[in-house]
């Protein structure tokens, strides 16, 4: 699984990192000592772990480990979803909690509205997923009309020659007259 920091935000004085999962575009996760710190906890790690022991049942649907590099090795950072966020916010009785969600509330809105400016490496990977799905919209209509000019020329009513102008789609019609065992018998003339 691969963890991303879309980009890092300031609630009052506090650095709160916008992490993203792979394969999600969608939720966006948290660091438990971040919220621990924003919501004014005394030792907001310890704080966070005990506010999650507590309340296991409750939060472990919404948390998981991001493995982080450290100077010392790996560690495992625990993370929430916003529904976590929300519960933790919640549980803690923070005087910070009412302020702290409705700042979390508005700030990931943003950012699934894609309304809120992120980071380059975020910018960069929208951009490309944008390119991706243009990509495979024009493949999905090119492979309708290949198809649909293939069975075309399988009813006999169009010929591959007729398709010089478009090359790429009478190579792929010559491979699926080819393949296709329903018209193997017919007298094809293939260019």
């Amino acid at each position: 699984m691969k963890f991303e920091v879309l980009d890092k935000k300031r609630f009052e004085d506090v650095g709160i990192r916008i992490i993203q999962v792979e394969g999600d575009d969608r939720t966006f996760w948290l660091s438990g000592e971040e919220i621990g710190t924003a919501l004014e906890l005394t030792d907001p790690k310890k704080a966070i772990f005990k506010i999650f022991e507590r309340h296991k049942d409750e939060l472990e649907e919404f948390s998981m480990l991001w493995p982080i590099e450290t100077a010392g090795g790996t560690q495992d950072v625990r993370i929430f979803s916003e529904e976590g966020t929300y519960l933790i916010t919640f549980f803690s009785q923070s005087p910070k909690a009412k302020e702290f969600r409705k700042w979390v509330a508005k700030l990931l809105k943003a950012y699934r509205q894609g309304k809120l400016g992120i980071g380059a490496a975020a910018r960069e990977r929208l951009a490309r997923m944008k390119e991706h799905r243009l990509f495979m919209e024009e493949n999905r209509k090119f492979q309708a009309a290949a198809r649909a000019e293939a069975e075309r020329i399988i009813r006999d009513e169009g010929t591959i020659e007729a398709l010089d102008s478009v090359p790429v789609l009478q190579e792929a019609v010559k491979a699926i007259v080819e393949k296709d065992p329903r018209i193997k018998n017919k007298q094809l003339s293939l260019i």
